[in-house]
């Protein structure tokens, strides 16, 4: 008998051995694939700790409160056997305050949406007037639109749909574009310049351009380029190609950059000091020592113009250096109100400052040393 078994072992001798290995396989299979959902890495990474893998299920908040994806994404309640986040965390991101999408809806796909009031502190409301939560976004309402920024700046003041249009010539006339560039006229929905809408507009009053052509203010005339602010300014009293230019140097001569900065002679379509006089003549000279014309600009050329200068005196910058005057001498910032009321300050890089020490003794109600002579 035994001998008959131990023939019929070696016989299936293989067969019973891919039997054993297959049972074994088959046991470490089964052994893994009951493992439970909460011994596992998707517990603590999404907080689905129940039921049995593959369908692993969230059970409660506290689970959610615990995992990577409440630190990571908000998902921190439990909702539909998963992990969700809610209208605090939506409130927390910066589509809540440049959208209003402050309120949670599940899906999914789960998204951050604008619901009931979410919309009227965002800037949407603010800059766009859209203050009203529709389909979860906000869109334009008739009072957001009126008090919004468009409104203001571009005459956007209607609503239309879920946009701000302009709709009237009211609407355009209003705004700040039309008193600025002349977009007066309500057109298509929006505030385009109409024929007569640059007369009105600071674009003539300024810049002399009095003209409307195919939608764009141009100089019509040498009258409404000298009536302007910047023929008196810079010197831009000849129409040009449309445009208001200094022509000649009479128009540079009589301008406000003429007396302050010395750019009183034409040059290749420019007011520049063409001339040391120019700059003698002007108030850059007399309180920044810039009294020598070159490189289109007056500058510093000498120590005396600059030691003559009320910078000297002001600011201590009594040394022409690279077409400027500067600080280089300590006893040249000595004579300044700024040392004589910390009682000491010294010249560094072009310009006298107060060594931190006397700021720090000053700040502790201590006296600071005598400035020298």
């Amino acid at each position: 008998m035994l001998s008959r078994l131990a023939s019929l072992l070696r016989h299936y001798a293989s067969t019973i051995l891919a039997v054993l290995f297959v049972s074994s396989v088959w046991l470490l299979t089964r052994e893994r694939g009951v493992r439970r959902c909460e011994a596992m890495p998707i517990c603590e990474s999404e907080g689905l700790c129940g039921g049995d893998p593959p369908n692993c299920k969230a059970r409660n908040d506290l689970e959610c409160r615990s995992s990577h994806a409440c630190a990571r994404s908000g998902r921190c309640r439990e909702a539909d056997e998963r992990c969700v986040a809610d209208d605090a965390w939506c409130r927390r991101q910066p589509m809540c305050k440049q959208g209003g999408h402050c309120s949670f809806e599940l899906g999914p796909p789960d998204r951050c949406v604008a619901k009931g009031q979410d919309c009227a502190a965002s800037i949407v409301c603010k800059d766009r007037g859209s203050c009203r939560a529709d389909g979860g976004a906000c869109a334009a309402n008739e009072q957001g639109c009126k008090s919004s920024a468009l409104c203001t700046r571009d005459g956007l003041c209607t609503v239309q749909g879920a946009a701000c249009v302009a709709r009237s010539r009211e609407d355009c006339k209003a705004s700040e574009s039309c008193s600025a560039v002349g977009r007066c006229t309500a057109r298509n929905g929006a505030c385009v310049v109409g024929p007569d809408d640059c007369a009105l507009s600071q674009r003539c009053s300024k810049a002399g351009l009095c003209k409307t052509d195919r939608g764009t203010c141009v100089a019509r005339s040498h009258a409404d380029c000298e009536k302007s602010e910047e023929c008196a300014v810079s010197g831009r009293c000849g129409m040009d190609r449309r445009a208001c230019r200094p022509t000649t140097e009479v128009h540079c001569a009589r301008s406000v950059q003429c007396k302050r900065n010395g750019r009183c002679g034409f040059d290749k379509g420019l007011c520049r000091p063409t001339r040391n006089e120019h700059c003698r003549s002007a108030d850059i000279c007399a309180e920044q020592g810039r009294c020598n014309a070159g490189l289109g600009q007056c500058m510093a050329s000498s120590n005396t113009d600059c030691r003559a200068a009320s910078i000297c005196e002001s600011e201590g910058r009594c040394t022409a250096e690279r077409e400027s005057c500067v600080a280089k001498d300590d006893r040249d910032c000595a004579r300044t109100e700024l040392c004589k009321k910390h009682g000491r300050c010294v010249a560094r890089f072009g310009r006298c400052s107060v060594p931190t020490k006397v700021i720090e003794k000053a700040s502790k109600g201590l006296a600071a040393p005598a400035a020298e002579p």
